[in-house]
């Protein structure tokens, strides 16, 4: 019986998790982000107080498929590839980056977003990007942008 309601919890939460891949596809706009926040929400909702689905986040390094500030900045790409290029996030203790690499290599060209880490809620975090720096193959990092110290520019 314990195994039939842990079958059943998952099936729950599968169709709102495959809505949201599925709407993470789509082409940046207004309306997209509103549709993906709203199936970020549903999905919440479905796995809320199961502790299956609500691990925190410690550490490690994925693909980034969504972020809501950039989610209508180029309409030509889609929010994984904002700008063109896939998209990876790395988070080690309160610290985290986004990093946009053009190429596989590990010697390609990428953007790094440096940013805190911030608990807003039962197993929600917010990334704030405060630095930004440019690696170029050959050339040494191109600082882009730093925020000052207790800043909420990009919050």
């Amino acid at each position: 019986q314990n195994q039939l309601l842990r079958r059943k919890t998952t099936m729950k939460a599968q169709l709102p998790k495959d809505d949201l891949l599925d709407l993470v596809k789509l082409r940046q706009s207004p309306w997209n982000r509103l549709k993906v926040e709203e199936a970020i929400t549903r999905l919440s909702l479905a796995t809320e107080g199961k502790s299956q689905f609500r691990k925190p986040v410690k550490g490690g390094v994925w693909r980034l498929l969504w972020s809501s500030p950039t989610s209508a900045i180029n309409p030509f790409s889609t929010p994984d590839l904002v700008l063109l290029a896939k998209t990876f996030q790395v988070i080690k203790g309160t610290r985290g980056a986004n990093i946009v690499k053009w190429g596989p290599e590990s010697d390609s060209p990428r953007l790094i977003g440096g940013a805190d880490l911030v608990s807003v809620g039962p197993g929600r975090t917010r990334l704030t990007v405060d630095k930004f720096v440019l690696k170029l193959p050959g050339i040494r990092e191109i600082p882009l942008f730093k925020a000052p110290k207790n800043s909420d520019v990009l919050k």
